[in-house]
């Protein structure tokens, strides 16, 4: 039961908009941080030094929680929203392949919005 769990999780992500939209922003912004070399550094320090490349990844882990909260949350939030825990816990799947497929779903969409953000990089 676990992988139909999965597949339909990542069967509703991919249908959201939002997916696509928060890999363009974390992509666009990386684009741009990249393009402009607006960064942390300052005059006297290149772009690819490690401190700017630190702040750089302290920078976009910020972001990357917020669509990761965005994004792992929703599932809990649905089963909240229509009250259907003691529905689906009415058919013979266990609490253990329900809550792992939902959470692996989602992390695997949430692994490729990251990685089309760091393809600007």
């Amino acid at each position: 039961m676990f992988g139909e769990i999965f597949k339909f999780e990542l069967a509703y992500r991919l249908k959201r908009p939002a997916t696509y939209l928060y890999a363009l922003i974390l992509f666009l912004f990386t684009f741009l941080f990249v393009i402009y070399g607006s960064g942390p550094a300052s005059e006297k320090t290149n772009i690819n030094s490690p401190y700017a490349i630190s702040q750089f990844v302290v920078v976009l882990t910020i972001f990357g929680m917020l669509v990761a909260s965005a994004i792992m949350g929703v599932p809990i939030y649905r089963d909240i929203e229509h009250n259907t825990k003691n529905y689906y816990f009415s058919f013979p799947i266990t609490e253990r392949g329900y809550v792992l497929g939902r959470y692996f779903g989602s992390f695997v969409i949430l692994l490729g919005i990251m990685a089309v953000g760091m393809l600007a990089s």
